[in-house]
């Protein structure tokens, strides 16, 4: 919710969403060598970038490339519930 002349802080407002991702969508995860487990050798990581697009353009922080001043990304793990027996 955005009021002309005012800004909302950050945290005041949530706004459900749904993501149906594809069911061969390989899980998060991260493979790391004993020595060292804050860089993995392999990893599969996703992120969710959302962004509102803006009515007025001094609220655009690269108009050229589309991108908004209101914007965020999000690390989401993804996985799939083990089958039950």
């Amino acid at each position: 919710m955005i009021l002309p002349n005012q800004w909302v802080p950050t945290g005041q407002f949530s706004y459900p969403f749904s993501l149906q991702t594809p069911e061969d969508l390989p899980g998060s995860m991260a493979l790391a060598p004993k020595i060292s487990q804050e860089y993995p050798s392999m990893s599969i990581r996703y992120v969710l970038l959302a962004q509102y697009v803006p009515c007025a353009s001094n609220l655009w922080a690269d108009q050229a490339k589309g991108v908004s001043v209101f914007r965020t990304q999000q690390p989401v793990y993804a996985f799939k519930p083990l089958p039950q027996e």
